[in-house]
């Protein structure tokens, strides 16, 4: 896959963007985990914005991959001048939701072919807070009830499918590409997924030239997060042969639910070892029948 460059923004305060543009890459990651870690509730969706700045020639289309109380989430095409963006206006079915937002942060995307870029909001007024809060109980509500009822993490009880949506991200990904390589273990390659809508197909490479294929995953099914519970690279790869949607559980979000569900967070390690050691014992059994 494609190498992943992160660019941090005004993180902690007026001098820390220009001391983390000298920072080593290491040192990069950790800002954008900092300023990605939002402690209020967001939700995955996928609606329409448009972006507005001094150096933009006209609205900017993009799409939100996740929306909280505090800030946004948006995938757009191509690279921009985030820091220059001032407005963004979520289009509503019920109308547009104007609201000032101040440029925090900004990732490649390859598994999606797009750029994904992180806002704070700018003291919104009480009637968008509203507006906002709305929008991340329905959307968390709509999406909690498809992890309890659907998915592999039915186990965790509608509380704790409730948790997992409020700290979850979309993941478009286009047909035939990957969404992690095996033995990649950053840069987005680490977040646990879940399978929304689509399919995918998980393959483990034992030496060149050969390679086996796992299964075929279905919505609602639970895979990677292994570098994110474990400290270990992907042990497989995962393969879009379809335009697919994902939920996505970054690794800065897991890590703060770490420190405020710290139950929730280990009941998921469960269930993502689980899954993995599922699939290594079809992994096992192919072996066994091929002696």
């Amino acid at each position: 896959m494609a190498g992943h460059h992160h660019q941090a923004g005004n993180a902690t305060g007026a001098g820390a963007a220009d001391a983390v543009g000298a920072c080593s890459p290491d040192a990069i990651d950790a800002a954008v985990q900092v300023v990605e870690a939002r402690s209020d509730p967001r939700v995955a969706v996928d609606l329409p914005v448009q972006l507005c700045g001094p150096d933009l020639v006209g609205p900017l289309s993009a799409r939100a991959r996740d929306l909280g109380v505090g800030g946004i989430c948006v995938a757009t095409p191509y690279r921009f001048g985030f820091r220059s963006v001032r407005r963004a206006t979520v289009l509503l079915p019920q109308g547009p939701l104007a609201l000032e937002v101040d440029g925090r942060w900004q990732v490649d995307s390859p598994s999606e072919a797009s750029f994904l870029t992180g806002f704070a909001f700018a003291k919104p007024e009480p009637s968008a807070v509203s507006a906002l809060w709305d929008i991340v109980h329905g959307a968390g509500k709509a999406l909690g009830r498809f992890l309890h009822q659907n998915s592999d993490l039915r186990a965790l009880g509608a509380e704790g499918a409730m948790g997992i949506a409020q700290a979850s991200r979309l993941r478009r990904v286009e047909a035939r590409r990957f969404v992690y390589s095996q033995d990649g273990s950053g840069g987005g390659d680490d977040s646990i997924f879940i399978l929304r809508e689509g399919s995918l197909t998980l393959h483990y490479r034992s030496r060149p030239a050969h390679e086996v294929t796992l299964g075929r995953l279905h919505p609602g099914q639970v895979f990677g997060g292994l570098p994110i519970v474990a400290e270990v690279p992907n042990l497989e790869s995962a393969y879009a042969p379809e335009d697919s949607s994902l939920i996505e559980l970054s690794r800065a979000a897991f890590a703060h639910m770490r420190l405020a569900r710290p139950i929730l967070a280990q009941r998921l390690t469960q269930i993502v070892c689980r899954c993995y050691l599922q699939r290594l014992r079809h992994l096992l059994d192919l072996a066994a029948q091929r002696r």
